[in-house]
């Protein structure tokens, strides 16, 4: 058997050092996927819509948009797109046109070539970009984050959250350009056994090139992790169509809500032997059932164990160490209102997963990035723009405790002593933080300006369903 370990020594070519992207930008590749009717899910209804959403961060720009059409194999391009600085723009696409289906067979692990699936997106000055996928009529939604192309990258380590069936998944492979041939290799580990090793090599050029989805469908409850390496520049989308923070099992006696969520994959860095730069990062329970952390890279040679200090209210001096071993596949359950944890690694992608909480139980889930406080955004001179539904929206934030909330406005407004009122304190390593929680009206473009450092996202209940809500991270700048 090869163990995780063993796997993490062959990827010889990933790139050391740290350097921060943010995830606005001007160049962006994602796709628009959903299974096929093998699968049990749901079939989506003929009103479903795909669109990308478009906010300028600094001013007006211009867009333009490409994509092969499923329904003709037609390439669709739309030029000069105006995006009009201070409101979102949603650039809708036809379901005919961008929706793919992506069927899987019936085993654990497999590959599939298919049909060009990008959707790429080129804009003359830095935007911020999300795209949705709607069907009122199914109740099922989400919207996630689109990071830009210079966070591209050939080295992937990571998990998915947990599913109705076992650890039922699937990932594009997106590579940001649009010539010559690509290979990429996928490990496949179920419970840190290397259940599956496979290598590609296809036509990534547009017009005649396929795209590679890789799935996972365990016939046993399984962690899963997937080591990915490429020789050319690649972003990779994440989908669990079914995710669940109830119960793994099929015939569990406690209802099982499942909703569909995507996040995009940061890459994986090495760390350097002797660093003592560890990374922060905050989270509460209100919308957190777990989060993944992706097992990190230590070049060769290195005796460094990998480990985490949870700090929340009921063990806030002293913390709880979780020691990591090669497995890959670390989880921490959160349960308290206000949490934090350090871990020894300077790099070590985290991804927040949980949804609506009611009743020890969690429907209408969430999954996106999470990142560290050294990611946090600091845009002292610029708003940072973010976009809501039309009700029942609210905005998490998390920052540096000020006296005040003088600095923080919401749409140029100050936050209501209502809120202000309710929120939480957590002190690590002698520094205080805060959380906040507001809630935000109208299907609209908002903005949060502030002179201090902070990460928040957007939580939609829900969103297009009962048993549908939408989550997102608004932004970071990713230590790479």
């Amino acid at each position: 058997m090869i163990s995780l370990t063993l796997a993490f020594l062959l990827l010889l070519n990933l790139t050391t050092g740290v350097k921060t992207t943010g995830s606005d930008g001007t160049d962006f590749v994602f796709t628009f996927t959903y299974p096929g009717p093998n699968v049990n899910v749901k079939p989506l209804s003929r009103v479903t819509e795909t669109s990308v959403i478009v906010m300028p961060t600094f001013k007006y720009t211009s867009c333009s948009i490409q994509y092969t059409s499923v329904a003709t194999e037609e390439t669709i391009f739309e030029d000069n797109i105006l995006i009009p600085w201070g409101s979102a723009t949603e650039i809708n696409l036809e379901y005919d046109d961008s929706l793919h289906i992506i069927t899987m067979e019936q085993q654990n692990a497999g590959s599939l070539l298919g049909d060009e699936t990008r959707v790429f997106l080129n804009c003359e000055d830095k935007v911020k970009v999300l795209a949705k996928i709607a069907d009122p009529i199914t109740g099922l939604g989400e919207m996630w984050l689109v990071p830009t192309q210079t966070m591209a990258a050939k080295n992937f380590i990571f998990s998915m959250p947990p599913s109705i069936y076992n650890q039922m998944a699937y990932f594009s492979v997106l590579p940001i350009e649009t010539v010559l041939y690509i290979t990429v290799n996928v490990q496949t580990f179920y419970n840190g056994i290397l259940f599956k090793n496979e290598t590609l090599n296809y036509d990534q050029r547009w017009g005649n090139g396929a795209q590679l989805t890789y799935y996972s469908q365990p016939d046993h409850p399984a962690n899963a992790t997937f080591i990915v390496t490429t020789d050319r520049l690649v972003m990779i989308q994440a989908t669990s169509p079914l995710a669940t923070s109830t119960s793994f099992k099929q015939n569990s006696k406690v209802p099982l809500h499942e909703d569909y969520v995507v996040s995009f994959i940061v890459p994986s860095v090495v760390n350097q032997c002797g660093s003592d730069d560890s990374n922060l990062r905050l989270i509460s329970s209100d919308f957190t059932s777990q989060v993944f952390l992706s097992p990190t890279v230590v070049n060769p040679g290195c005796d460094k164990g990998m480990h985490t200090t949870l700090y929340s209210p009921r063990f806030n001096e002293t913390g709880k160490s979780f020691q990591f071993g090669d497995l890959g596949y670390s989880n921490l359950s959160i349960t308290d209102n206000f949490n934090a944890f350090i871990t020894n690694s300077a790099i070590q992608p985290t991804y927040r997963f949980g949804g609506i909480s009611l009743v020890s139980q969690f429907f209408g889930h969430i999954y996106h990035y999470l990142p560290s406080t050294a990611e946090y955004l600091n845009q002292p001179e610029e708003p940072v723009p973010f976009f809501t539904l039309s009700s029942q929206c609210s905005i998490e934030m998390f920052a540096e405790a000020l006296p005040n909330f003088d600095d923080i406005l919401i749409d140029t407004y100050p936050i209501s002593a209502d809120y202000t009122s309710k929120a939480r304190y957590l002190t690590i390593n002698h520094k205080q933080y805060v959380r906040l929680e507001v809630p935000i009206i109208g299907y609209a473009q908002h903005h949060i300006a502030t002179q201090r450092d902070f990460t928040a996202s957007v939580i939609c209940k829900q969103a297009y369903g009962p048993m549908n809500a939408i989550g997102y991270t608004i932004g970071y700048n990713f230590r790479k």
